[in-house]
């Protein structure tokens, strides 16, 4: 994972990177596992792959998973009402050598999940039954091809199509609602990597054709109860007679170029510079030329890694109901076109300028401690508004902001079978309106107008985490214990709200007097054996259990922007996986 100094070939993100290498087929024999494990609130899952070769040409990788739960997502009441779901994915990958410098990668995913919106209180004893299907699939073909020992070049064409439909229900309250949106994007990735005189040269490119089309309507189906939660004026005039309803689709494209460079100019001191020009179209034209700077200095004789980096970095809006955020029909029943504040007005791409020092330090190969501070300062910070209780996010954009913090982890690896990590962060992030974009029905949003500083939900200002593994190689029994602390969200409301939030059902789990979620602790427990790891057949055997001390805490409480959300309870299970190689 990459969080500072981002390579140039790297677009579109604005907080980290994952690198994920798939493992290939090619030469490795046929190998494959068959996986299952069982919990309470019904919660099972089933895995598979297999993969292996024909001959020394052809590789390919197969793999497959289907999970459910009665306990799907994190519930808006502790209650847990009508929270089921199941997820279904498959993929295929085949690796294709015709030549001793050409390979060919054949990839096909598809994926489905369907799952019934938490209710709260109300809702569920007015029997809604709201449900959410999501899909996605996508195909790529990529060609890599080396030229030389110092020349490589990759060529990716691809599609990716996402839906997402929103059912409503009879006895759907305050607001029935229901949604169809779909979005396909086809590209190609294409670069070049040259190993010149001491410099690792790439360049390369990317261009996708973006098809979102979008359908959703809401009408109020109880206007009193509509009115207490503070649904707008504008908002309470669509009804089951006149709903509102939106239908668009557009047609967009993403283009970007780059080049970056790897070197070492003097001993012990390695350099990574790049330039990056990205180009979107919706929901309008914009560009911005994107350097990426990076340093790293290294003192043998301490083992002490020096670095630093900065990072222009450009995120186009999400597309997910990207063309109904910018509409003037969402921002009619807007607060906000109520007060004539600033605004609801168009999304602009999100624009950080990413800065952050650091510094890893091993202890006699038995620690590595690692610091980092960074800051990022943003423009048109990207951070979507949930509708009510559903997982329909809407796009919308904070003018300006920054957030900043301090990283410090230690990593210990195995000594006599233990091994483990200590982490702590503390961070700020501070913002300021007016808010644009988004689909917002109530009214606390009428104080955050042009210039507003506010906090916003996910100000985690302290977060700890620490996890140890022993691993008895000699039998294959092994056990772990982690645990994570977090010191609370805001709730980012009004004053006159605090009232009515201090009734709400797991009220005691704010302080209304920090106006912040309590910080809560949670402790995971694991233990198993790897069984006959010497067979051809394998054998695992796990038991876990997560928050094993049933402590009840909330994410979030009463946000404008992501409601309420409250932690898991105990989570036991166990499992078994089956290996053969």
């Amino acid at each position: 994972m990459i969080t500072g100094n981002f390579p140039a070939e790297f677009g579109g993100r604005s907080s980290a990177v994952v690198q994920i290498q798939p493992r290939s087929g090619i030469n490795s024999g046929l190998f494959g596992s068959f996986a299952t494990n069982r919990g309470n609130f019904r919660t099972s899952d089933i895995a598979g792959k297999f993969g292996g070769s024909r001959g020394e040409k052809f590789g390919f990788y197969l793999s497959g998973a289907a999970s459910g739960s009665n306990r799907f997502l994190d519930p808006v009441d502790e209650r847990n009402f009508n929270n089921r779901g199941r997820r279904l994915n498959f993929n295929f990958r085949g690796d294709w050598q015709p030549t001793e410098t050409d390979i060919l990668i054949f990839n096909f995913y598809a994926s489905g999940t369907r799952f019934s919106i938490p209710n709260d209180f109300l809702q569920e004893m007015s029997g809604q039954r709201q449900r959410q299907e999501l899909g996605d699939d996508n195909q790529s073909i990529s060609w890599e091809r080396i030229w030389s020992q110092n020349l490589v070049t990759n060529l990716v064409v691809f599609r990716r199509r996402y839906q997402s439909n929103l059912s409503g229900s009879e006895f759907d309250t305050p607001l029935f609602a229901a949604q169809d949106r779909r979005h396909t994007r086809i590209g190609i990735i294409g670069s070049l990597t040259q190993i010149f005189h001491g410099h690792a040269l790439k360049y390369g490119f990317e261009a996708a054709r973006i098809t979102p089309r979008e359908f959703f309507t809401f009408a109020v189906t109880n206007a009193k109860l509509a009115e207490e939660r503070e649904v707008s004026k504008a908002a309470l005039e669509f009804d089951l007679a006149d709903p509102f309803v939106f239908s668009d689709q557009r047609t967009g494209s993403y283009a970007a170029v780059y080049a970056q460079d790897s070197f070492s100019p003097v001993k012990n001191l390695s350099l990574s510079l790049g330039l990056r020009l990205d180009y979107s179209s919706l929901p309008r034209s914009a560009k911005q030329f994107s350097p990426r700077l990076g340093a790293t200095y290294f003192v043998a004789r301490t083992k002490t890694a020096f670095r630093a980096s900065f990072n222009r970095l450009y995120q186009p809006p999400q597309i997910e109901n990207l063309l109904l955020a910018n509409s003037a029909q969402a921002r009619a029943p807007s607060p906000f076109a109520e007060t004539g504040n600033a605004g609801g007005a168009v999304i602009c791409p999100e624009r950080v300028s990413a800065y952050e020092i650091g510094v890893a330090q091993t202890f006699f190969n038995r620690a590595r401690l690692d610091i980092a501070y960074w800051r990022r300062n943003f423009r048109n910070f990207g951070d979507p508004n949930t509708f009510f209780n559903t997982t329909v996010v809407f796009p919308n954009s904070v003018a300006r902001g920054f957030a900043r913090g301090l990283d410090v982890r230690i990593d210990v690896p195995e000594i006599r079978g233990f091994s483990g990590f200590l982490s702590y962060t503390n961070a700020r992030i501070v913002q300021f309106g007016p808010i644009n974009g988004g689909l917002f029905l109530t009214e606390e949003f009428l104080e955050i107008g042009d210039g507003t500083r506010f906090i916003p939900d996910h100000d985690q200002r302290n977060t700890g985490a620490f996890g140890v593994i022993y691993n008895h190689r000699r039998s294959g029994f092994w056990a772990s214990i982690g645990g994570r602390h977090e010191s609370g969200v805001p709730l980012e409301v009004e004053a006159e709200r605090l009232a009515a939030l201090q009734s709400m059902p797991g009220a005691d789990l704010v302080n209304f007097e920090r106006r912040r979620v309590r910080p809560w602790t949670i402790f995971d427990f694991a233990v198993g054996a790897d069984l006959f790891r010497k067979e051809k057949i394998s054998l695992k055997l796990r038991f876990e259990a997560q928050n094993f001390t049933n402590r009840r805490f909330a994410y979030n409480f009463g946000s404008p922007f992501e409601g309420t959300h409250f932690g898991q309870p105990r989570l036991l299970s166990g499992g078994v996986r089956l290996e053969f190689r």
